[in-house]
């Protein structure tokens, strides 16, 4: 049964509207839209008492999710699925952009800005990064050298709900300071009884103009019996999407001060278009048990995942980090704006000599045609037990054991081969217009007769990168609750949780090598053809070379590249390079497991290996209290929450190897001869005789296997209460201290330790390295919100965050002790580090939803769902790091990161969606937008800078009509204003920023029928 509100929620919205006034011109909006409901219920000051109405599709699906809000003890919001499929997106991840506070990247990578993910890769809770996963309320992730699950490799088909956690209680698995992902999946028992259910779409994009399909079923069912109740379920999924994503780029923008002000110019354009094959299957099952007299419930849940994307690439490359001359083409001048930043001309170099091969020509840029091919796959499988027991009436037990196992596998191959021509560049439109230019003095003649001849191309490099890893974890927890009905004490609960993980990665770096090259002694590159050129030159795989056709994407170019897809087809295209290479005369690339310091039989350097094993050890207590009074304005105010400390000791063992530099590397000459005329004394022979005798005795060149281990622990207490002041207005407040681990990359303990010389003065030995001694990122978080429920599926609420960050991990130095030859060094190693210095990050966040059944006829059927959250930052070191890399530290950028704001912090967040639903029609449009933010402190490429993401946003929309109480048809659109995504990179100290990127992907349909039974 449910009550209709009364009278005193107008007092209530008088008094919220006075609070809130002051957050956002939004909430008065929203005060004004909920008022009629409110009004309506206060014309009945004698409500009595209605049955409640069963409510399907949008509104089942919010008013569940309203539900978890309001009834939690903590900060948490929800995304919840009533109908199997009907997660309102077609990826966990893109669901979870529409929960307040949360925002998503569209990038494959935050240090890949350029290549993007369709589905929407990292999440962000708050303007942080750092977010823990969890399935079924248990630690869950991905065997990479991260530490949480991949959002986007998980079926939606297969979840009940979403939960975001803001904070946590003192009963919650610690590790999350910006939030923890719950994905839930369905329970028999959350079921009345037998259920049938399948849905079935067909996915169309409107770029990659390809159909494929995605089917899902559930079968659920429950049974009383004499020995108690029982329930199975098991559902299924596969999905595939095919899609695509064009770019335009200006790329590495060069200073120019001759003209008496700086002028921005870009050495050159890229194009590029990436296809996308992603497919996803998933089987969920559960199986319930539950006494008659209902002490006793078993569950067991099973969950497996895998998912597969393979892309492929084709992209022309001005190549950018050469230092050859860039002049405009002769009779054209550059324009630039108002802040020396290019807007358009015609880019050309030119050359007195790049080859002994006189058909190389002299003027116009090299270019390369670049081929690349990904495969990936990640599978992740999780068994969970739980069994509650209730003894007596007062005593309730929890017993839960899990088992996780996730492997990761990604082949990432590309061949290019080069030619060379003149850039024509426009960046005064919206989207920019590129072009070539045949590489003549003038750029005169037809660019596709040029491009169209396979004589004009030449085969340059070849690069491979693999990863295999895996992971498990098993985990174990017990937690036991006693009511206490005493004074204001509800109850007193208390817990242990034990977990080990055992992880082995396997990231290769990425692995660059030439094919051929114009500045080959005296014979030049490998090209495709001889053509009509009167030089004979060194020729091969015109066979394996193909045309591929630009023109679909804006730029009207056919160009040869490699034919084959290399990672697929891996093998034949290594054979193909190296073959090339051979013709050129060796010496060139050569694949993974070819390189000299490999493990024999592997792809891996011992350096680019990572086994680490974690235990964690936690205990908790967590006390509940309640007055146990009715909320009324001005009467009574209601009063509840939970007290509690979590104690958790975590042991980290990484194992790996010392890597001692040989007494060459030290010194190899003799410090007994004169230095060289002119020549200062050599750094080894300022020391004194028995400071030699020690370095050298230290450098032993010997590598002996190592294991780091490292243990800390941590307190963790937590404060979470809520005030009812009404029924339908709440108040609540959260103090917690939280802890995020670093990710496992960076404790990486492989150290190649070599002399350091600074300012020809020998200081030691230094090293590159991961940090296996890295101490939890700690936060201390403050959360106040004001809720109003004004309905099943109507609410206002307002939340107010700061969290004080300590310990940030960051790019730094540390010093090792370490031991060899009998003498002892502290080896400076460049690496992680904990930050000595705190940040913080604020903000709040607005939310609103409602139906207006108040509304006479059809259009009681709109409804609105509405957020905003700001979000600011200060202090927060930058990173700087790359988990998958050997040496997480890498290089410096080449811009002062204290000057950026934080990595994937959007200041503005907003989502906005219109709804409709009566008996037979349900539809939603929903735009997400974000503003402005960083995507990386140091792209991967020349000049290293960082890149910006423009403010973007998604229009998404569906429709489904009932048919029938059995079944549901719809369509379902992605992306309707198609949306460019633009990055920008930053060119100075000054933050001055230039155009760099302009993304377009797919606008994506699908089809949809749903029938349950």
């Amino acid at each position: 049964m449910s009550k209709s509100r009364t009278g005193e929620g107008a007092l209530a919205c008088g008094r919220l509207s006075l609070l809130l006034c002051g957050a956002s011109s939004l909430a008065v909006g929203a005060l004004l839209l909920a008022t009629p409901a409110l009004a309506q219920d206060a014309q009945d000051p004698d409500a009595v008492e209605i049955d409640e109405v069963v409510v399907t599709g949008i509104r089942s699906s919010i008013r569940s999710a309203q539900s978890i809000k309001e009834n939690s003890d903590v900060f948490v919001d929800a995304i919840s699925a009533e109908d199997i499929g009907a997660l309102p997106d077609r990826s966990v991840t893109e669901a979870l952009q529409r929960v307040p506070g949360v925002s998503i990247s569209r990038f494959a990578g935050a240090n890949d800005p350029d290549h993007f993910s369709v589905e929407g890769s990292g999440v962000v809770v708050r303007g942080l990064t750092f977010v823990r996963s969890e399935l079924n309320g248990r630690d869950t992730f991905s065997a990479n050298n991260g530490r949480d699950l991949s959002f986007a490799d998980v079926p939606p088909e297969l979840l009940g709900s979403v939960e975001v956690f803001k904070n946590v209680s003192a009963d919650m698995i610690e590790g999350g300071i910006a939030g923890t992902v719950n994905l839930n999946t369905r329970r028999p028992f959350d079921s009345a009884g037998r259920q049938l259910a399948m849905s079935v779409e067909g996915n169309y994009g409107d770029l990659e103009q390809a159909l494929t399909p995605t089917v899902s079923g559930l079968v659920s069912n429950r049974w009383d019996t004499e020995a108690g109740q029982f329930g199975v379920l098991l559902s299924g999924v596969y999905s595939q999407l095919q899609s695509r994503s064009d770019g335009l780029q200006s790329l590495n923008y060069r200073l120019d001060t001759s003209s008496g002000s700086d002028r921005w110019t870009p050495s050159g354009l890229a194009f590029r278009t990436q296809s996308f094959d992603r497919e996803r299957t998933g089987l969920a099952g559960a199986g319930q048990w539950r006494s008659n007299d209902r002490t006793v419930e078993a569950t067991l849940q099973f969950l497996r995942s895998e998912s597969t994307q393979a892309w492929t690439e084709n992209a022309i490359e001005t190549i950018v980090d050469d230092s050859g001359n860039r002049v405009p083409l002769p009779g054209t001048t550059w324009e630039y704006d108002d802040d020396g930043i290019f807007t358009g001309g015609i880019i050309t170099s030119t050359a007195g000599w790049r080859s002994a091969d006189p058909s190389v020509p002299l003027n116009g840029i090299q270019h390369s045609f670049i081929k690349r091919g990904v495969d990936q796959r990640y599978v992740t499988s999780d068994f969970g037990f739980n069994l509650k027991w209730a003894p007596t009436d007062r005593l309730r037990m929890n017993f839960d054991a899990q088992y996780v196992d996730s492997t990761v596998e990604n082949t990432d191959f590309q061949i290019a081969n080069s030619f060379f021509a003149i850039d024509e560049i426009d960046l005064t439109g919206d989207t920019p217009t590129l072009g070539l230019r045949r590489p003549n003095p003038t750029g005169a003649g037809d660019i596709g007769t040029f491009m169209g001849d396979p004589a004009n191309y030449y085969w340059r490099n070849a690069m491979d990168h693999k990863e295999d890893s895996e992971g498990e974890e098993y985990a174990f927890r017990a937690d036991a609750e006693y009511d206490l009905d005493t004074g204001w004490l509800d109850s007193v609960k208390v817990g242990a949780r034990l977990a080990g993980r055992d992880q082995t990665t396997r990231n290769s770096l990425y692995n660059w090598g030439v094919l051929s090259e114009v500045w080959n002694g005296s014979t030049g590159p490998v090209w495709l053809d001889q053509g009509s050129v009167a030089t004979t030159r060194r020729t091969g795989g015109r066979s394996s070379a193909g045309l591929f056709n630009f023109a679909p994407m804006g730029v009207p170019i056919s160009a040869f590249g490699y034919a084959g897809n290399p990672a697929s087809d891996y093998d034949t295209a290594v054979a193909f390079a190296r073959s090339i290479n051979q013709i050129w005369g060796g010496g060139g690339w050569v694949p993974l497991n070819m390189r000299s310091n490999v493990i024999p039989g592997t792809d891996y350097t011992a350096g680019e290996i990572n086994e680490t094993n974690e235990e964690t050890r936690a205990a908790y207590a967590l006390m509940k209290f309640s007055n146990d009074a009715d909320p009324v304005w001005g009467e009574s105010v209601s009063i509840s929450g939970n007290v509690g400390i979590r104690y958790v000791e975590t042991t980290i063992t990484a194992a790996g190897a010392l890597s001692f530099p040989t007494q060459a590397q030290v010194f190899s000459g003799n410090c007994g001869l004169p230095p060289a005329p002119g020549a200062p004394t050599p750094a080894f022979c300022l020391l004194t005789p028995a400071e030699r005798a020690r370095a050298l005795s230290f450098a032993t060149g010997t590598s002996v296997p190592n294991n780091a281990e490292h243990t800390y622990d941590n307190w963790l207490p937590s404060v979470n209460i809520k005030v009812g002041l009404t029924p339908e207005f709440l108040l609540r407040f959260g103090y917690t201290e939280a802890i995020r681990r670093s990710d496992l990359g960076l404790t990486r303990n492989q150290l190649q330790i070599t002399p350091r010389v600074v300012n020809n003065q020998f200081l030691g030995f230094e090293a590159q390295a991961g940090n296996t001694f890295l101490e939890p990122i700690r936060s201390q978080q403050i959360d106040v919100s004001a809720e109003w429920y004004f309905a099943p599926t109507g609410s206002l609420t307002l939340a107010l965050f700061q969290k004080t960050l300590e310990g940030v991990i960051t790019n730094g130095f540390y010093e090792r002790p370490l031991t060899n030859g009998g003498t002892s060094y502290d080896v400076y190693v460049r690496g992680p580090t904990n930050s000595p210095d705190d940040g913080e990050i604020e903000g709040f966040e607005l939310a609103y939803q409602q139906f207006y059944d108040f509304l006479p006829g059809w259009w009681s059927g709109l409804g609105i769902q509405a957020n905003y959250t700001y979000i600011d930052s200060s202090g927060v070191p930058q990173e700087n790091l790359s988990a998958d890399k050997a040496n997480p530290g890498g290089s410096e950028p080449v811009i002062d990161t204290s000057l950026l704001p934080l990595e994937s912090l959007s200041e503005h967040n907003f989502n906005l969606a219109a709804i409709y639903e009566n008996d037979t029609i349900s539809a939603r449009m929903a735009y997400s937008w974000r503003s402005e933010y960083l995507l990386t402190t140091r792209d991967e490429i020349v000049p290293f800078a960082p890149i910006y993401s423009d403010d973007t946003g998604q229009l998404d929309a569906s429709f489904f009509y009932t048919v029938n109480p059995m079944f549901k048809v719809g369509v379902q659109g992605v992306n309707l204003l198609d949306e460019t995504t633009k990055t920008f990179q930053v060119l100075n100290d000054d933050l001055l920023k230039a155009p760099r990127s302009w993304f377009k992907n797919d606008r994506r349909f699908s089809f949809v029928v749903r029938a349950t039974f």
